[in-house]
């Protein structure tokens, strides 16, 4: 046993876990701000598009993320955490996918807006799995480096575009 009380074999256990839950907050919450560093590409590919209707592509995700984040909480307390930590795995993967595609504008803002939906499902499901996974004398430590990759992934972009 360790000092938390729990088995070494099931503390590396919750650690992967962790890491597999932080890493894939932390992705999404890059992609917040990722198209503003991106944007003068896209306004270069996509010369015939206005730069207002380009804008969707920044605006989409974050709205859509906004929009569903309460509700993807309760559909991870209806049909359990891990299911809905999954399903917005693929939807944010997928999105990605089709988005790196990019064959059209159109293309590229609906695969943004589905990015957001996959971020709404998978960030409040990871940080509840996360507090099932350690015990309660451990919450207030994971949940500050939790939150403190999403801090990090969310300021990073804000540093890649001031050097670029």
């Amino acid at each position: 046993m360790t000092e938390t009380g729990v088995s070494p074999t099931i503390e590396r256990q919750a650690w992967l876990a962790f890491a597999v839950l932080a890493g894939t907050f932390g992705i999404v919450m890059i992609s917040v701000s990722v198209m503003n560093v991106a944007f003068d590409a896209l306004a270069d590919e996509f010369t015939d598009t206005s730069e207002a209707t380009l804008s969707w592509v920044i605006t989409g995700y974050t709205t859509m993320t906004a929009a569903l984040l309460i509700p993807a909480g309760r559909l991870a307390d209806t049909y359990g955490r891990r299911r809905i930590f999954t399903l917005g795995l693929i939807v944010y993967v997928v999105s990605s996918v089709l988005g790196g595609l990019g064959w059209s504008p159109v293309a590229v803002i609906i695969a943004r807006v589905g990015q957001g939906a996959g971020a709404a499902l998978v960030t409040p499901t990871s940080m509840t799995l996360i507090l099932s996974t350690f015990p309660t004398t451990m919450r207030s430590t994971v949940i500050g480096i939790w939150g403190s990759v999403g801090a990090i992934a969310a300021t990073g972009d804000g540093v890649m575009h001031a050097r670029s």
